[in-house]
């Protein structure tokens, strides 16, 4: 079960990985929506 900081540790990856270009909106999308339920 992840706690709130992992989360927010897993988002902030995310937000770099689609702000570098090595993934699309649609990708950053799909996968905050998995982080936030879990």
């Amino acid at each position: 079960m992840n706690s709130t900081q992992e989360k927010i540790n897993q988002l902030t990856s995310l937000k770099r990985l689609l702000d570098s270009g090595a993934i699309n909106e649609d990708e950053f999308n799909k996968e905050k929506s998995k982080i936030l339920n879990g």
